[in-house]
């Protein structure tokens, strides 16, 4: 589990890694989501740089000020993954 603090007055970006053996991560569209309360999610698509480098930029104000589930959600070849979950904290920024 990750722990990922944010704040809630500018764009946060979070660069990561993605590889995997037998899948072609080419055609994958992974989403970072946050589960706000049950049954509401967001998700942001992320995007991919080079290699197996990717990054996501969450925009200020999309979450409001708490503490959330998180979770990266992958599917590619007709296989749906979680290779990373925790939990975000959205601040005011000082």
């Amino acid at each position: 589990m990750k722990n990922i603090t944010i704040s809630s007055k500018i764009d946060s970006t979070f660069d990561f890694e993605m590889s995997s053996v037998g899948i072609d991560t080419k055609k994958s569209k992974p989403l970072f989501q946050v589960d706000v309360s049950p049954g509401i999610h967001y998700a942001v698509e992320c995007k991919k740089k080079t290699g197996s480098k990717w990054s996501v930029t969450i925009p200020k104000g999309l979450i409001h000020n708490g503490s959330y589930k998180f979770k990266l959600c992958v599917i590619v070849d007709e296989f749906y993954f979680e290779p990373i979950k925790g939990q975000i904290t959205v601040v005011s920024a000082k």
